[in-house]
């Protein structure tokens, strides 16, 4: 029996290893692909060519430190730390940080948040961690110039739950059944499938849920519910 739960274990590390390595090996071709833009444009002294394989160089640095970040998060046990904070903030502190990406693409980035919403218990590193790995899914899944992403709070004050949605105008997602599975990703080019992973331990940390509604063609749509904690 012992034999053979290190045979298992053993052979879970090779397959986490080659999802890694096949996740790094993706995003490393991309900062390639960045690079031979630059240095196409240099040759030919066109800086809007630069521009844009700059733009490819730190979208896919970003993803780098996100992967690396990722690894770390899945890793360890996360002990949430909740304290009194307001969802509405931490979805309008990260939608900030990932305008001026979206900005680069002409990807919309649409925000709305309810002003019903009151502060609450959250683990507010969390649950930021969140929304950023809903809304970067959802600005890999559209086309630059006519993407757009919505994310939008609500409140359900008979039920005393907070609502996060984040939706896009991508693809659509094929296979919704195992996309919150760890190192199963809808990105085959730039994805590792920790993140979503990782948000569903989140949320569940929190005794809320999340789900995805998908169309194939015609975008997706995730949504998380929380409890509202009071005290």
């Amino acid at each position: 029996m012992e034999d053979k739960n290190r045979y298992q274990r053993a052979s879970q590390a090779a397959q986490t290893a080659l999802n890694l390595s096949h996740g790094v090996k993706n995003l490393l071709q991309a900062v390639k692909g960045g690079i031979e833009v630059v240095d196409y444009a240099f040759e030919i002294g066109d800086i809007e060519h630069a521009q844009q394989g700059w733009s490819i160089l730190k979208r896919n640095l970003y993803r780098i430190n996100k992967l690396v970040l990722d690894m770390l998060t899945f890793g360890t046990e996360h002990k949430p730390v909740f304290k009194n904070c307001n969802l509405n903030n931490l979805v309008t502190s990260a939608a900030e940080s990932l305008k001026a990406q979206a900005d680069s693409r002409g990807v919309s980035l649409v925000v709305q948040t309810d002003d019903k919403i009151s502060e609450t218990r959250l683990d507010a590193d969390g649950i930021y961690d969140v929304v950023l790995n809903l809304v970067l899914n959802a600005l890999d899944a559209v086309s630059d110039r006519t993407g757009v992403v919505n994310i939008t709070t609500a409140l359900d004050s008979a039920g005393g739950r907070l609502m996060l949605r984040v939706s896009d105008n991508g693809p659509g997602i094929a296979d919704t059944e195992t996309i919150f599975e760890p190192f199963h990703s809808a990105k085959p080019k730039v994805g590792t499938g920790l993140g979503l992973a990782i948000t569903k331990k989140i949320v569940t940390l929190h005794e809320g849920s999340i789900k995805v509604d998908s169309t194939p063609g015609r975008g997706a749509t995730f949504t998380m519910l929380l409890p509202v904690r009071n005290s």
